[in-house]
């Protein structure tokens, strides 16, 4: 199996089967959910309930707060016409490390940096 690590670097973009394994790795809520659209009716919207880790900054950012508090983050736009890629950084106390990653996505790149920073480095669950 493949670790979120890999997976989240071979990935073009966010997508929910992801969002869905952020959140089963730190223990947060997932799985289908289904609405109906109108009472009555037998039209329904089908969904993952684990928030968009991978899409959106401000849940990133929440999922990191939760994880690493009073770590400090910084983002990079990079430039990738030149080759270089967006960068997330990671900063925690001044005897832990600093982490870095980098992804065309810098929510993605911020989420590579979460899984190296943990103690186990993110690895396979």
């Amino acid at each position: 199996m493949d670790s979120l690590i890999t997976k989240l670097q071979s990935a073009g973009s966010g997508s929910r089967e992801l969002d869905a394994e952020i959140a089963m790795r730190f223990g947060r809520d997932y799985g289908p959910v289904e609405e109906w659209d109108v009472p009555g009716r037998t039209a329904w919207v089908s969904d993952e309930c684990a928030a968009h880790y991978t899409t959106s900054l401000d849940a990133a950012l929440a999922l990191v707060d939760e994880v690493l508090p009073g770590w400090s983050w910084d983002l990079s736009g990079g430039t990738p016409s030149h080759g270089v890629l967006p960068y997330a950084t990671l900063n925690g106390s001044n005897i832990d490390p600093t982490i870095q990653a980098e992804h065309k996505s810098p929510v993605i790149a911020l989420l590579i940096a979460l899984l190296r920073a943990l103690p186990d480095g993110g690895g396979d669950e």
